[in-house]
């Protein structure tokens, strides 16, 4: 069983899923599919030098992009929404830093989260953290 909200996915680009014993965090499905249309090889002509590099860098920044971080919901102590924001915590009480380095209109992406998505994603997590105990 997972969990999503597609209003988180639609409005940010980015998808925050809880998935079996893990929170998965990644761009959505929008972003992604931005990243394959700017990172596309196929119009890229010629075999020389440019076009060699041209092709490798594309493919590596449509690889890095394209790709899933997940967070054990056993190195998980709490999720909460607060000071207007996700908050995610680990074991031992401190902050971890999910989406803090990303920025979405100049707000960091942990302030970006409707509480109205917020409260069903903390509590899905809290019952999928319970249930594990």
């Amino acid at each position: 069983m997972s969990f999503v909200s597609n209003r988180v996915v639609a409005a940010l680009a980015t998808a925050l899923v809880l998935v079996g014993d893990s929170i998965v965090t990644g761009f959505g499905s929008k972003v992604i599919d931005k990243i394959r249309e700017k990172t596309d090889t196929s119009g890229i002509t010629g075999d020389g030098l440019s076009a060699t590099i041209q092709r490798a860098v594309n493919g590596t920044v449509a690889k890095a992009m394209n790709h899933e971080i997940h967070y054990p919901i056993t190195e998980i102590s709490d999720v909460r929404f607060e000071d207007g924001g996700l908050r995610f915590y680990r074991n031992h009480g401190r902050k971890m830093s999910v989406f803090e380095s990303s920025r979405v209109n100049g707000r960091k992406l942990s302030d970006s989260f409707h509480p109205g998505d917020a409260q069903p994603f903390i509590t899905a997590f809290r019952a999928r953290k319970a249930s594990h105990s």
